[in-house]
């Protein structure tokens, strides 16, 4: 018998999309995926030739992970020593492990509206009751949450503060220290979920907001971004009691990640070219952002608008035109050969925001951005003479 909870979870559209964005034809602004001559092959190789004389990193290991990795992962996101980590296949597996682990069915958990998709099915497969919290320009509505935590029992608040997906909003600093308080008053643990923070364009990183409530919180680490999604390596840091509870979990679910992929993944950190890989990733993103931007703005300006981001991958663009259905829209786009993802699949029953997209800039190349944003202009054009 199936999972009922299963039963009623949509596949992803942003997966189903990828399948037909991935033809060779086709421009695409819709998944979140990082740029492919981004990846550090170069410093990996001389790791790669290494591994075929190093038979003991092709045997079982630690659930918990390599302890020279945890060793160079805490080094690099300046993890306190208090803290713990578990190396996980990718930060998804985390959430699903975070998840299994502490969430019962019936369960409220918070999540931003909009957020991301791959942990809103997550939660829903646990069996949450999910509750949303509105987007400001900056972050969360403190209002609403307040109002929120007086009213319901949360027992979890999932929040991305860094160049959030799908927006690519940065929460300011006041507000991480003010959304940190208000879980403590109330007693909500935080789940902070943090892909894109070295994706920063200036490199400048704020303080996690479980930097203000270390205690209550579990913050979701990944390597997708900013070396490889392939290796599928990630980790989840918190206190040592939680981070037992879902070592207990791993070794039920699949005994270890990948021991290869975290070889090549430590000693690729400890490179010393590393750094330099880092701030070319953000600086090639930072390119590819500022020709999308300029780009829409010269096609486009009447039509849209859209908040400027400081880091990470996306956009979220809204029309000024409020009859415009970006779930339709998206389906003439492909016509175009565009893929684009509705806003509307960010929120939990997909009726929200209907005339938003978010547009990512990491993947596609300078000339698709170009030649993307005409073929988005000529969607634009014959989607409102059609309407």
């Amino acid at each position: 018998m199936i999972n009922l909870n299963l039963k009623n979870i949509a596949p992803s559209y942003i997966r189903e999309i990828l399948s037909v964005a991935t033809h060779n034809d086709m421009i695409s602004f819709a998944g979140g995926l990082p740029d492919p001559n981004s990846f550090p092959l170069e410093l990996m190789k001389e790791s790669f030739q290494e591994l075929s004389q190093l038979p003991e990193f092709f045997q079982y290991n630690s659930t918990r992970g390599l302890e020279g990795l945890i060793e160079s992962i805490g080094k690099r996101f300046d993890i306190k020593k208090d803290r713990s980590l578990i190396i996980t296949n990718g930060s998804q597996q985390g959430l699903d492990l975070i998840a299994r682990a502490f969430i019962a069915p019936g369960d409220q958990v918070l999540v931003e509206a909009p957020s991301y998709l791959g942990a809103l099915q997550v939660f829903k497969l646990a069996g949450a009751q999910l509750k949303t919290i509105p987007i400001l320009d900056n972050g969360p509505d403190l209002d609403a949450l307040k109002n929120c935590f007086e009213r319901q029992k949360i027992k979890f608040f999932y929040v991305i503060p860094d160049y959030q997906n799908p927006t690519g909003y940065c929460y300011p600093l006041v507000l991480r220290k003010a959304i940190a308080q208000l879980c403590r008053q109330y007693g909500v643990m935080i789940i902070e979920d943090s892909p894109y923070r070295e994706l920063g364009f200036k490199g400048e990183k704020l303080a996690l907001i479980s930097d203000f409530f270390p205690e209550g919180s579990i913050v979701l680490h990944s390597f997708s971004k900013i070396v490889s999604p392939g290796l599928r390596i990630g980790c989840v840091e918190s206190t040592s009691k939680i981070v037992n509870s879902l070592i207990k979990l791993k070794q039920i679910s699949d005994l270890h990640s990948n021991i290869p992929s975290q070889f090549i993944l430590q000693k690729l950190i400890e490179h010393r070219g590393f750094e330099l890989h880092i701030q070319q990733v953000r600086q090639n993103y930072y390119d590819k952002y500022r020709l999308l931007v300029g780009e829409l703005e010269k096609e486009l300006a009447n039509e849209i608008s859209f908040k400027p981001v400081q880091g990470g991958m996306f956009i979220w663009l809204s029309f000024r035109d409020p009859e415009i259905n970006t779930m339709e829209f998206a389906k003439k786009a492909l016509t175009k050969k565009l893929a684009v993802v509705p806003g509307s699949v960010f929120y939990l029953n997909g009726s929200n925001n209907q005339n938003s997209l978010r547009l990512n800039f990491s993947h596609p190349t300078l000339a698709n951005i170009k030649k993307g944003v005409h073929h988005f202009a000529q969607t634009v054009r014959i989607y409102s003479k059609v309407n």
